[in-house]
């Protein structure tokens, strides 16, 4: 094997084990395995066990150091927004890491399937894939510097960020590998509408790979749908909060702040900034997927009927472009409820202004701070 095949599998693989650091991929992965690279893992069962036990601590701190009202001037709105926002993000944490270990099969055959629809392509071309797994990388380190930096120094922040850290980690973690996914089937749609617009392939066995895709992006959405649900939740209680945090500096002109609230801030921007961009990410990526998929009969409608060298190839041509008359459309979504696509940004920035203004709102001089 040459240098430049090895390189995509130790980044895939890099990838792969960052994943599993946090619970999203609890299954074995073997990089000669060609055919299934991924496979069962019993000691991949017990470390999200573990996991889960290993973020109780923390998250249960955070819980009751959250209730305890331990914040300078934090009013009781603002406690109570800070207790449902924290719970969640335990839930979350705990969620994602319980569903990918109590679907392990499931995930495998996933994975299994994508990697060999990826390496199955009419047209090979790792270059977009190198390029993404290394942003994804490099996205997800920054983050995780910045968070740590802006930890507040003092012991009893430095125990509670732990927590809010690692469910942070999972779920940007969850929107990049959802993102990846999406970008792997772009690539296997994009290298079908290449193979349309050169003709170097009968198309009988695009038509084939097409449908592969089709009935994978659905298999993909419907395996994700529960964890993306509790996710955007999360997602959109974290926005709610942080958002609130960042703001109020400037509503309070800076006169209740210490050092330890001004790294709060910090943290709060920091992972705001960082949500923000993942959920574009996930987005952008599967709009893209959606709309290389939606290319595809355009393209065929286009290919010269008289170019083609033989009887059969126009046949197939007519069942291809017959196929995708017929075809339900490849999308993304969380159940029948939220469709991931770049509207989905709009909607979420709408009910977050709303929400965030009735918190500002209800912040006033009467409420009871803490001590």
């Amino acid at each position: 094997m040459s240098l430049v095949k090895v390189r995509p599998d130790k980044k895939f693989r890099g990838i792969v084990y960052l994943f599993k650091i946090v619970g999203l991929a609890s299954m074995a992965y073997d990089a000669e395995n060609v055919e299934r690279p991924f496979g069962s893992s019993r000691i991949g069962h017990c470390y999200n066990v573990l996991l889960m036990c290993a973020f109780l601590l923390p998250n249960y701190y955070s819980l009751t150091m959250t209730y305890s009202n331990v914040y300078e001037n934090q009013t009781r709105s603002e406690m109570t927004a800070d207790l449902i926002q924290t719970a969640f993000h335990l839930f979350n944490g705990l969620f994602v890491v319980g569903y990918f270990g109590l679907f392990q099969r499931r995930s495998i055959e996933l994975a299994n399937r994508l990697v060999t629809a990826h390496r199955s392509r009419p047209n090979d071309d790792s270059s977009g894939m190198r390029a993404t797994l290394r942003r994804i990388f490099i996205f997800e380190l920054v983050s995780l510097i910045l968070q740590l930096v802006t930890v507040p120094k003092a012991f009893i922040f430095v125990v509670y960020f732990v927590g809010a850290v690692i469910n942070g980690l999972i779920l940007n973690l969850l929107l990049m590998q959802y993102s990846l996914v999406a970008r792997l089937l772009q690539h296997g749609y994009g290298s079908i509408n290449s193979s349309v617009c050169k003709l170097d392939r009968d198309f009988a066995s695009l038509m084939q790979h097409y449908r592969l895709l089709q009935q994978l992006a659905r298999d993909i959405s419907d395996f994700y749908s529960p964890v993306m649900l509790v996710g955007f939740v999360n997602l959109f209680l974290n926005l709610i909060v942080y958002s609130y945090y960042v703001l109020l500096p400037v509503l309070t002109l800076g006169r209740e702040f210490s050092c330890n609230n001004v790294l709060l801030v910090l943290y709060c921007l920091n992972y705001t900034i960082f949500c923000i961009v993942s959920l574009f990410i996930l987005t952008s990526f599967t709009t893209a997927a959606v709309k290389e998929s939606q290319k595809t009969g355009g393209l065929l409608s286009l290919v010269d009927r008289q170019s083609l060298p033989n009887v059969a190839m126009l046949k197939q041509l007519k069942q291809f472009s017959n196929y995708l008359l017929h075809a339900p459309p490849m999308s993304f979504g969380v159940y029948d409820l939220v469709v991931i696509d770049q509207t989905l940004v709009v909607s979420l920035a709408a009910s977050i202004t709303t929400y965030l203004i009735i918190l500002l709102q209800s912040r006033g001089p009467k409420d009871q701070d803490c001590k």
